[in-house]
């Protein structure tokens, strides 16, 4: 998870650096920084949304990623 967190990090700081800012962007950013706070949020999301998240944040293979969050080994 703390990649994953990493990943958001990241993108919020790139996005804080353009000119001009792109607010609605960053705001879904803020949005997903603030959902992957919980250890177990995959495990509350539909598997679509927890797509698009590890899409959105630039995950490599998300379907690969989503299968190893939903592991009871990560619960």
């Amino acid at each position: 998870m703390n990649n994953l967190r990493n990943l958001v990090s990241t993108k919020i700081e790139n996005l804080r650096e353009e000119n001009p800012i792109k607010e609605e962007e960053l705001k879904k950013y803020y949005l997903i920084e603030e959902i992957l706070k919980r250890d177990d949020c995959f495990f509350q999301m539909t598997k679509e949304n927890a797509l698009d998240i590890l899409y959105n944040i630039g995950v490599s293979n998300p379907e690969e990623e989503y299968k190893k969050l939903i592991t009871i080994d990560n619960y």
